[in-house]
């Protein structure tokens, strides 16, 4: 698996060699979303090799299968910043439930740090302290703060709402422990990718008005609407990584039976006021079918009157956060988020 792996990242970064020319024909015509918005002819590549090869949906590996193949996929893409990190993992004794935090720190950093409290992707039902584990040491490094990585009850075994109740218990840990970690409880940040998006709004909104409430929000494509109705979800149901069948599953397992997908809990956008919220920065792909919701999302907070920047990056998919090692255009949206953090947290 390991030598797959390195021979698909190497793959990968020798298409960002490829002169426009030879990659527009190894990818073929143009895929293009029903606004007109072009794939990134490297990640066409990229879809069709998988799409072909089968690793489209989710639910058809079965629960133990797919998550071992996401720690392991992850590694393809994932970033690989240069410089050293101190990495050490932390027991969270929580009322009635145990969960592991891992924290990551630039080794030449000094004094007391910013924080990120960082919540995976993962359907609330895949993902781990190693999926994302480059992304990690890439934010402790470029951003000059320290990042927490909350390692959450997954479904099915755990149905909402343990995720985001882990979600807000964690960063209320790691805000009452800040000083003796190194890092600064008034400074702290809440981020995540798709679940993991989710839950940092969620978190977000529950810990609002509390003196310990994050000073801002970075939510990489969350998922913030289970009733899926927005045209997204239907225009890229298929062959775009995150499919229609695969988020059947992820909610099948996630919701339990009667509750409802409404649930400010479980769908922020139907939070009644999204007013005093922290600034955010919202980041979607333009062929993702969580896409609408995202910028539904940021639009709500606008309205609310929370500072929110808003982008699209029109010419990727759902997964991009975790591609930065391989894919040029994502590597630009990671240089954003970094850029965005530094700001939010004030150390840029």
């Amino acid at each position: 698996m390991a030598l797959l792996i390195e021979v698909q990242r190497r793959f990968t970064q020798g298409l960002g060699r490829l002169s426009p020319g030879a990659l527009r024909a190894l990818a073929g015509e143009p895929w293009r979303s029903p606004e007109g918005f072009e794939l990134d002819p490297q990640m066409q590549v990229i879809l069709r090799m998988s799409n072909r090869m089968g690793h489209s949906d989710w639910s058809r590996m079965g629960l133990g299968k797919a998550r071992h193949v996401l720690e392991k996929t992850a590694g393809i893409l994932q970033a690989r910043p240069e410089g050293a990190v101190n990495v050490h993992d932390e027991v969270l004794r929580l009322p009635g439930r145990t969960i592991r935090a891992r924290v990551y720190r630039d080794a030449s950093a000094t004094g007391t740090l910013p924080v990120i409290v960082f919540y995976h992707g993962g359907g609330f039902v895949l993902g781990s302290l190693v999926s994302h584990d480059g992304e990690c040491r890439a934010l402790a490094l470029r951003t000059g703060a320290m990042v927490v990585a909350v390692d959450y009850r997954l479904a099915p075994e755990h149905p909402f709402p343990a995720a985001i109740d882990d979600a807000v218990a964690a960063y209320l840990w790691v805000a009452e422990r800040a000083e003796s970690l190194g890092g600064d409880a008034r400074r702290m940040a809440v981020m995540g990718d798709s679940a993991g998006g989710n839950l940092a709004a969620v978190a977000a909104c529950d810990l609002r008005g509390r003196p310990e409430s994050p000073v801002f929000q970075v939510l990489v494509y969350p998922a913030t609407d289970f009733t899926r109705s927005m045209p997204s979800h239907e225009h890229f149901k298929e062959r775009y990584f995150l499919t229609r069948k695969s988020i059947d599953w992820f909610l099948g397992s996630y919701m339990p039976p009667g509750v409802d997908l409404r649930h400010p809990r479980a769908s922020p956008l139907y939070t009644e006021s999204l007013a005093g919220l922290p600034p955010a920065f919202v980041l979607t792909a333009g062929f993702d079918p969580l896409r609408d919701e995202g910028r539904a999302y940021a639009e709500a907070m606008q309205v609310a009157g929370v500072t929110t920047q808003y982008r699209c990056y029109e010419g990727l998919v759902h997964g991009f956060f975790s591609m930065s090692d391989g894919i040029g255009a994502a590597r630009v949206a990671f240089d954003d988020i970094v850029d965005a953090l530094r700001a939010g947290l004030g150390t840029g």
